[in-house]
This record gives C-alpha cells, sequence and structure tokens, in this order.
C-alpha cells in the first residue's frame, strides 16, 4: 500500500514538471478557455444554474450612453509563458441586439504570468462596450440581448461546453426592488417611483448599498442615507411622475 502511495506523489510531481515544460495543462494536453458564468444549466450531475449578465442604464446619469460591461473568463492551465490572445464571436441567431448597441474588440489577451508555474486556473476581465440607443428609450422594448461565444486561437480549446458562451442583456428600465417594500414606503422614502429610485441613486452616496439585510441589521445608517435625500430634495425640489412634489416621509 505505502508503495502505491509513492508512486501516486512520484506521478503527481511529474506531472506538474511536464506541464510546466509544455507550458499547458492536463485538459486533453491543451489549455482550455471558458466564460466563469454557465451560459445553460449544468449537465447532470452538475448543479449550476444558467446566469446572464444583466446591466441597465437606469442606474446611470440620464447623459450616459455608454458603459462598459466586465465578463469573467477562466483559463485552465498550468503556466502562462507569453501572452495569449482570443477573441469573441457574436452568437447572431440568439442576439436581439443591433450593431450600434455594442462593440467587441478585435481581440482579448491574457497576460503572460511565467512566475506563477503551478497556477492551475488563470481568470482576467474582458469588458464589452454597450451603447444606449434610442430604441431602448421606448417604453415598449423592455431589453436587448447580446450572447458571444469565445474563439480561441494557438494552443487553447474551449472548455466547459455550459460555459464556452455569455449573456448579456441590455436595458434601460429595472424593477421595483423588494426591499421597498410596505413598511419603507410608510416609514422612510414614501411611495415609490422609478424616477424617485433613480434620483436617490445617482445623488445620494450608499443609496445602492441599500438592501434586506442592512434594513434589518442597520437600520441607522438607512436613516441617515435616507435623511441626506430628504435635505437634497429640500434643496433640489422635483416633481414626480404623479406631477406632485417629490417627498420622503421620514
Amino acid at each position: 500500500m505505502k508503495s502505491v502511495y509513492v508512486i501516486g506523489i512520484i506521478a503527481f510531481m511529474a506531472a506538474l514538471v511536464s506541464c510546466e515544460e509544455q507550458k499547458v495543462e492536463i485538459f486533453d494536453g491543451q489549455n482550455a478557455i471558458y466564460f466563469d458564468k454557465f451560459y445553460t444549466d449544468a449537465i447532470y450531475p452538475g448543479l449550476e444554474s444558467a446566469d446572464s449578465t444583466v446591466v441597465s442604464f437606469f442606474f446611470y446619469p440620464d447623459e450616459v450612453r455608454e458603459v462598459k460591461v466586465p465578463l469573467l473568463v477562466n483559463l485552465l492551465g498550468c503556466s502562462l509563458q507569453e501572452d495569449m490572445k482570443f477573441q469573441l464571436r457574436v452568437v447572431d441567431e440568439a442576439t436581439t441586439a443591433n450593431p450600434d448597441e455594442y462593440k467587441l474588440a478585435e481581440s482579448y489577451v491574457f497576460e503572460a504570468r511565467p512566475d506563477s508555474v503551478y497556477e492551475n486556473l488563470i481568470q482576467e476581465y474582458i469588458y464589452i462596450d454597450m451603447f444606449k440607443s434610442e430604441r431602448l428609450l421606448d417604453k415598449e422594448v423592455e431589453s436587448v440581448r447580446l450572447v458571444v461565444e469565445l474563439v480561441p486561437s494557438g494552443n487553447v480549446v474551449l472548455g466547459q461546453l455550459e460555459r464556452r458562451k455569455a449573456k448579456i442583456i441590455l436595458t434601460t428600465k429595472t424593477t421595483h426592488p423588494s426591499w421597498w417594500d410596505e413598511t419603507v414606503e410608510e416609514t422612510l422614502l414614501g411611495k415609490y417611483s422609478d424616477k424617485k429610485y433613480k434620483l436617490f441613486l445617482n445623488e445620494i452616496e450608499g443609496a445602492a448599498d441599500i438592501d434586506e439585510e442592512m434594513i434589518r441589521q442597520h437600520p441607522d445608517r438607512v436613516i441617515q442615507i435616507v435623511l441626506k435625500f430628504k435635505i437634497w430634495l429640500a434643496q433640489n425640489p422635483t416633481m414626480d411622475e404623479n406631477g406632485k412634489r417629490m417627498e420622503v416621509v421620514i
């Protein structure tokens, strides 16, 4: 039994050395590239669910017309002795976004990490430019979808099937946050409206941090944030969507 254990250690060390010399990881003898998020539900017995990257211009000032959307990409490899480039391709049949609503770079890159000999997984954020189009301002257009897939190059293969593509949902709208419930309406912020929520987020530091947990664990901090909004509204009278002056009830 002891001899089997020793042989196992030797085999493991040999694999690491081989990986260093060949500059590839043990994924069919090549490096593998794949997105961090699952594009579709994992194949059994996996439990991971599909996930999209949702971006809304609602959370930005009205004058913002472009945002950079981050996508986390994984590279499974033993080491990276030189920069490794790869590309993205738009999956036309799954995409509803128009060409004027996004822009892909000609190529993306994993930067070399020659000193990280035993780093099996390397991660890099890449960014896709997304643009606010006139049709996104139309109340009848809820959102548009951009689906991209990885295009490897060199000594690299595509990794896990369910993570070879990424889906971005772009919108100018939002949904009524769950934390802004009846209690918050009656004691803090008053009646909800999209206009009030957007103004609150854009003008008041800390507003974006409010959620159910903060309200439950740190109500004093929530009160301080809402009071800042009360002062702001007093100094900047604003009409709400109902035609009445916007106010909070705290």
